[in-house]
């Protein structure tokens, strides 16, 4: 590309990425890949298809690649009644499969590794339907007990992306309440 415009062109593109990083926050609120960041990857796929010698497409594959590495988040209620429909959401992007595990677990569970984890009793597992680049799934599971449980929703079968959320099955519903200088704790039946 020894013509100065094609140069002038992968400059300018290259000097508009860097600016888009900061508007590339969020602009889509809640969801796990922004517009801004969409029209990134295509501004980079369509940069690579016209420029496919230019010296810096080493940096812009990099870039492309980490930009569409697979990903998703699980949402779940912290406090869910047994017995009754608990709603939850998976979003997903750049996935080919999503798989949602949930585990029951004691009470204050602490893990460090997948390993600990995956020794807790698997209470079910759910395929999520993936269509599209990025999308949402919205699930529900009915927790048939009190407990606590572990929710992991694992990209293409890797571990290392993966979303993980925690929730309790109880009947009751505890909250606090302050009135006049004095607190109070009340739990009510929620069924």
């Amino acid at each position: 590309y020894r013509e100065n415009e094609n140069l002038e062109a992968a400059r300018l593109l290259l000097e508009g990425l860097g600016g888009m990083e900061e508007e590339a926050i969020d602009d889509d609120g809640e969801a796990l890949v922004s517009t801004s960041e969409l029209r990134t990857i295509a501004m980079l796929r369509q940069s690579l298809e016209a420029f496919p010698d230019w010296v810096g497409n080493v940096n812009l594959r990099n870039r492309l690649a980490s930009m569409t590495n697979p990903r998703c988040r699980v949402s779940v209620p912290t406090l869910v009644a047994p017995r009754q429909k608990l709603k939850l959401n998976v979003q997903y992007a750049f996935a080919n499969t999503v798989t949602l595990k949930v585990y029951r677990v004691p009470d204050n569970f602490r893990y460090e590794t997948a390993e600990e984890l995956e020794s807790m009793p698997l209470y079910t597992s759910v395929e999520v339907s993936v269509s599209g680049q990025t999308g949402s799934s919205p699930l529900e599971l009915t927790l048939a007990e009190t407990g606590c449980y572990v929710f992991v929703a694992a990209v293409d079968g890797n571990a290392g992306h993966s979303s993980v959320a925690f929730t309790t099955a109880t009947p009751v519903l505890p909250f606090t309440l302050s009135c006049g200088g004095n607190n109070y704790a009340v739990t009510t039946n929620i069924h």
